[in-house]
C-alpha cells in the first residue's frame, strides 16, 4: 500500500489505547516501520526524498480503558453553567490542534502545537464555572482538561472516545486482545466495575468487562472481534455476559480454541468471537482452525442458553442430549471432589527431583513427607506428563513435628521470613499454622493415595485418571 494511503488511514481511521507505556511504544515504532518500508532513498533529493514521519501522540495513548471519564453531557438547566465562555469553541479548537499536530515535522512547530493544547486546556479550566454544576461534571471536566497526551509514559486513569480522539458516534472496528488478569488481582477496580458494569460479577476475570466495553464503544453497524479466554461461555461468572450478548449485541462467529494453547505463556483456552452492534439469528461456529476434521457450522441464537454456551455440531448435542436423559449427573454420584493442594508459598515447598534426592541422602526420613507432584499445566487431555517436581508435604491436619525431618527442616529455614504465615509484607497469608506447614490444611490428604480423576481449573476437557499416589495442585 503507498506511503500516502497509510497516512490517510493512520490519521482518521485509526486509535489505539493500552494502559502500558511500553505497549504504545511499540505500537508506534511498528506503524513507524509501515511507513518507512514504502519510501525509497534518493540522494539526489532533499533529506534523500526520505518524508517526515507523522506524530502518533494523539493516535495512540496510554489509558485505563475500563474507567470511564464520568458525567460530562449536562441537562438543559446545566448547560449555561458549563458551556458559556466559548467551552464549545475551545473544545473545538482543541481538536483541531491535535489534529494538525499529527503532521507537524518541525521540532519548533511541535512545540507550537503542544503549548497552544496547553493554552486551550487551561483556558477551559478558568472558563469553567462551578456555580450550578454537579461536582461530578466538575471532575470530569477537570480530569479532561489536566489530561496531557503527550506526556506518554503518564497513565490516564480514565478513557473517553470524544475527549481523547474526537470519536462522538462510535467506532466502526474494535479490535483487541485483553489482558488475562484473574480476578483475585483486581479488586482495586471492583467497586468501579460493580458501578460501571452491567456484566459486573464478583469472581469475573478482567477481559469479560473487555467485551461490554468494547461493544458499548461500536457505532451503530459497528463490529468487534476479540482473542481472549474461552471460560465465559461456561462458567458462572459469564453468565451477565451471555446475557449482555443476547441483549445488546449479534454474535457472527465464534472460533473455539478448546484443547490447544494459542499463546505460549498463557495457561488457558482462548476464542476468537466476532460480534456486530445489531442484533442477529445465528452465527458460524468451528474448533479451531477450520479444516476437514474441524468444519465451520451454523447455530441459532435461540440455541443458546444463559447457563452455559454448548457450541457442538447437530449431532454432539443429540449425542447430549440423550446422555443428560438417561445418565445420572455429576452432583448425584456418592462421590467427594476436593481442590488440589495450596502452599502459600511454592519455592519452597516444591521441589525438584535434585533437591528432593539430596533431601533423603542427608536424612532418609524426610521420604515419608516427600511426594510426587502434577501442576495444572501437566494435565493432558485424557493424560499427565510428570515434570519431576515433588512437594513437601507438610500438611497442618498431619499434625507434624518438623524436627522429625532435619533436612526438611534446613531447606525451609533457607528462606527466612519469606516462609511464615504471619500476613506481614514479604511473609505469607496469616494462618493458625505452623511456619513450616502449607496454608491449606488438606485434611483430605489420604485421598491422594487413591484412584481419582484430576481436573485442570484453568482448562475446559482436560483430566485424566490416576492409579499412582500424585498430589495435585
Amino acid at each position: 500500500m503507498p506511503m500516502v494511503k497509510k497516512l490517510m488511514l493512520i490519521e482518521n481511521c485509526i486509535y489505539g489505547v493500552d494502559i502500558q507505556p511500553i505497549a504504545i511504544q511499540i505500537c508506534k515504532l511498528r506503524f513507524f516501520i509501515s511507513l518507512t518500508i514504502e519510501q525509497t532513498a534518493d540522494k539526489d533529493k532533499e533529506n534523500y526524498g526520505i518524508k517526515a514521519l507523522p506524530n502518533l501522540e494523539t493516535k495512540f495513548i496510554v489509558a485505563n480503558t475500563l474507567l470511564p471519564l464520568g458525567k460530562i453531557e449536562t441537562p438543559k438547566e446545566e448547560t449555561i453553567g458549563l458551556f458559556d465562555g466559548n467551552i464549545t469553541v475551545l473544545q473545538k479548537e482543541l481538536a483541531e490542534t491535535r489534529h494538525s499536530y499529527f503532521t507537524a515535522k518541525t521540532l519548533k512547530t511541535k512545540r507550537k502545537y503542544r503549548n497552544k493544547d496547553k493554552d486551550i486546556r487551561e483556558q477551559m479550566l478558568q472558563t469553567l464555572k462551578p456555580t450550578g454544576i454537579s461536582p461530578e461534571i466538575e471532575q470530569s471536566m477537570k480530569k479532561v482538561v489536566h489530561w496531557d497526551l503527550y506526556n506518554q509514559n503518564a497513565v490516564s486513569d480514565w478513557f473517553d472516545p470524544e475527549w481523547m480522539f474526537g470519536i462522538k458516534n462510535g467506532f466502526d472496528i474494535v479490535i483487541g486482545n485483553p489482558p488475562y488478569i484473574r480476578q483475585e488481582k483486581i479488586k482495586q477496580w471492583k467497586d468501579n466495575f460493580k458501578r460501571d458494569y452491567q456484566t459486573f460479577a464478583g469472581t469475573a476475570d478482567i477481559y469479560t468487562y473487555f467485551y461490554e466495553k468494547g461493544v458499548n464503544l461500536l457505532s451503530k453497524n459497528g463490529h468487534l472481534c476479540y482473542i481472549t479466554s474461552n471460560k465465559w461461555m461456561r462458567v458462572k461468572y459469564g453468565t451477565k455476559l451471555r446475557q449482555f450478548f443476547k441483549n445488546n449485541a449479534g454474535l457472527k462467529q465464534i472460533i473455539d480454541f478448546e484443547g490447544k494453547q494459542i499463546f505460549e505463556n498463557a495457561t488457558v483456552d482462548t476464542n476468537i468471537l466476532l460480534c456486530a452492534k445489531h442484533k442477529t439469528v445465528d452465527f458460524n461456529y468451528q474448533k479451531h482452525l477450520p479444516d476437514a476434521n474441524n468444519p465451520l457450522f451454523t447455530m441459532a441464537i435461540h440455541d443458546l442458553s444463559d447457563n452455559t454456551y454448548t457450541l457442538q455440531p447437530p449431532e454432539i448435542l443429540a449425542l447430549k442430549k440423550k446422555i443428560e436423559t438417561i445418565g445420572t449427573p455429576l452432583k448425584d454420584w456418592d462421590i467427594k471432589i476436593y481442590r488440589g493442594v495450596l502452599t502459600g508459598f511454592n519455592e519452597a515447598f516444591i521441589i525438584d527431583t535434585t533437591t528432593k534426592n539430596r533431601l533423603c541422602q542427608a536424612d532418609p526420613k524426610s521420604a515419608e513427607i516427600i511426594k510426587p507432584i502434577l501442576r495444572g499445566r501437566d494435565i493432558k487431555a485424557y493424560e499427565h506428563h510428570w515434570a519431576g517436581l515433588w512437594i513437601i508435604a507438610a500438611f497442618p491436619a498431619l499434625n507434624l513435628n518438623i524436627d522429625d525431618y532435619p533436612s526438611v527442616k534446613k531447606h525451609l529455614e533457607s528462606y527466612g521470613k519469606r516462609i511464615h504465615q504471619i500476613g506481614e509484607k514479604g511473609t505469607r497469608k496469616k494462618t493458625g499454622n505452623k511456619w513450616f506447614e502449607t496454608q491449606d490444611q488438606i485434611a483430605y490428604h489420604e485421598e491422594f493415595s487413591k484412584e481419582k480423576i484430576v481436573w485442570q481449573e484453568l482448562q475446559r476437557a482436560k483430566f485424566c485418571l490416576l492409579s499412582q499416589i500424585f498430589l495435585f495442585r
